[in-house]
């Protein structure tokens, strides 16, 4: 290698990342979820068909938000078949039993699963059962509980680690692009930043203690907080938002006036990053490197 081929330099040019401004925003948002809002307390009334034998099987189930089970009055009727003893089991333990053509009525503080069985000949048995629901009673155990609020992810999944679930935050586009306003500063020269309006959007679940039981989980529900922020974000440039904390507390709790509601006042706080970023070139020279000589 001669000496001018030693000296040669090239030219490069890199794509890279610049950070144009920068910030740290911390938001309070506040508003009311109706936790019953899609639960339905409507009497049921179905029908069974059960093969004969001494496996008890399941008729009916709560939802699994009512973790405890539902205050309700319970009717059974033994229609047809069997030839035997219908046996009624109540959340797995074994409650009463019917002739064929019976009825039975009975009242269930908890009531979690319904099991029907038939010790007979083989074949199958059939019958009716009725649930209606105690509403008013289990709005008192909710409004008498201890209301724990987590963030979780959108199927529910609690986060109990250090790291936060989910929370997108992302830049809300303004119909004619971010407005600009022209600031002065204490030493008298003027900067312009632009308006940015940033998203934030999470899940919470509800917790319901009641005498220490947990009585009722709720399903995810979804969250928006929007904010406006100032930074140096001209055209061609774009928000880059992270959320780094988050907490979630319940400030109040009421049954409601008509219907079956139960409102949760809801506090979120999250604090976050706000970038504006842009994508330049840089020119970089680069030079051919000597070898040392020992």
């Amino acid at each position: 290698m001669t000496l001018n081929e030693l000296n040669k330099s090239e030219t490069h040019c890199i794509k890279v990342t610049k950070f144009t401004d920068w910030t740290y925003q911390l938001t309070r948002t506040e508003w009311i979820a109706d936790i019953l809002e899609n639960v339905d307390f409507s009497t049921i009334v179905d029908e069974f068909i059960v093969p004969s034998g001494k496996v008890p099987r399941i008729v009916w189930s709560a939802d699994h938000q009512f973790t405890k089970g539902l205050p309700a009055t319970v009717t059974i009727v033994f229609e047809s078949g069997c030839e035997g003893e219908m046996i009624i089991g109540i959340n797995g333990k074994v409650q009463h039993s019917l002739n064929e053509g019976e009825c039975h009525t009975f009242e269930v503080e908890h009531l979690k699963t319904i099991e029907i069985s038939c010790d007979g000949d083989e074949g199958e048995f059939m019958g009716l059962f009725e649930i209606e629901f105690n509403p008013n009673l289990f709005l008192s155990w909710l409004y008498s509980s201890d209301v724990k609020c987590f963030l979780s992810n959108q199927e529910g999944i609690l986060h109990h680690s250090h790291k936060l679930p989910p929370i997108t935050c992302t830049e809300v586009p303004q119909m004619y692009g971010r407005d600009s306003l022209t600031l002065t500063l204490p030493d008298w020269n003027t900067v312009v930043l632009q308006k940015v309006k940033v998203m934030k959007v999470g899940y919470v679940i509800f917790h319901f203690f009641y005498n220490r039981d947990c009585i009722f989980t709720t399903e995810p529900i979804k969250f928006i907080a929007e904010d406006k922020v100032l930074l140096k974000a001209p055209k061609h440039t774009e928000v880059d938002c992270e959320v780094l904390e988050a907490d979630c507390q319940v400030d109040e709790i009421n049954i409601g006036d008509s219907g079956i509601s139960f409102e949760i006042k809801l506090k979120i706080s999250l604090y976050q990053k706000i970038m504006s970023v842009e994508e330049v070139i840089v020119e970089v020279e680069g030079h051919f490197s000597k070898p040392r000589i020992v």
